[in-house]
């Protein structure tokens, strides 16, 4: 994958649309995707965001950091979840997120 804002974006969308088609409103089955990936990002429709799409890391800041330190590419279990709102991902975040957040 191209690795660009942009095609993050696109491969993010893709990945919280598959996602939805899987969802049964149960918050335990959005728990249990945060929990089985290393690296988690919400995605909802934003108007005011770049290409209509808003994005938010929920899992997985101390990972990045330390791929970026290092500067060698990891394989990483990825998963997306679609939120209506940025609120709706920052209550996400705060919930089914990384509960030993360092910033």
């Amino acid at each position: 994958m191209e690795s660009t804002p942009q095609a993050f974006r696109v491969k993010a969308v893709a990945m919280a649309n598959e996602t939805q088609k899987h969802l049964n409103g149960d918050f335990a089955q959005v728990q249990a995707i945060v929990d089985d990936a290393e690296l988690v990002v919400a995605v909802w429709q934003d108007p005011n965001e770049p290409n209509g799409v808003g994005t938010m890391l929920i899992k997985g800041n101390q990972s990045l950091r330390e791929i970026v330190a290092s500067d060698q590419e990891r394989t990483q279990r990825v998963a997306a979840i679609p939120c209506v709102s940025a609120e709706q991902a920052e209550v996400l975040r705060q919930v089914a997120g990384e509960k030993d957040r360092r910033h």
